[in-house]
């Protein structure tokens, strides 16, 4: 059985970090039927936290990545516009014979400054930290529609002529 999981590092920083963890059985990346599929992990951003892409640039040996929505790097989260940021990363799988795959990918994140707690408002806890939800990446294989379907033969009845 495959498992992914993920652990957030630095929990309680500005810059904490995503950990996917691929356990994968029964992997063969020199398969014919695998080096046509990629592995992808697809994060949903709330507008407090994001991903730099000028720092995901620098780890192209692990991925690549494309992002949508806004991407305002320096401002809180009161001043960033309130839709969502996705990002998808391509991983770039390592190659090898075994059957058995074990890897890490690790993502950084970066958490906006907050608007402040009114002085009458309540603590949530005796440090006042505040908890953010985070959704975990979603994960998948991409693979061409012809491994699974077989070509159509209706394809090859309808080819026009040129005269």
């Amino acid at each position: 059985m495959s498992t992914i999981s993920t652990v957030i590092r630095n929990p309680s920083s500005f810059h904490p970090i995503s950990r996917i963890i691929f356990d994968l059985k029964s992997y063969n990346t020199d398969n014919t039927e695998a080096e046509h599929c990629s592995l992808h992990l697809l994060y949903k951003l709330i507008p407090s936290i994001f991903i730099d892409p000028y720092e995901l640039g620098q780890r192209q040996v692990s991925y690549t990545f494309m992002q949508w929505g806004p991407m305002e790097l320096e401002k809180p989260t009161h001043a960033v516009q309130t839709s969502d940021t996705n990002v998808l990363l391509s991983i770039n799988l390592p190659h090898g014979e075994d059957t058995t795959f074990r890897f890490d990918v690790d993502v950084p994140l970066h958490v906006r400054y907050l608007v402040p707690l009114s002085k009458d408002a309540p603590l949530l806890d005796s440090r006042s930290y505040r908890n953010l939800p985070f959704e975990r990446p979603q994960a998948f294989f991409a693979c061409p529609r012809s491994l699974f379907f077989p070509p159509s033969p209706m394809n090859s009845l309808h080819k026009t002529s040129r005269f």
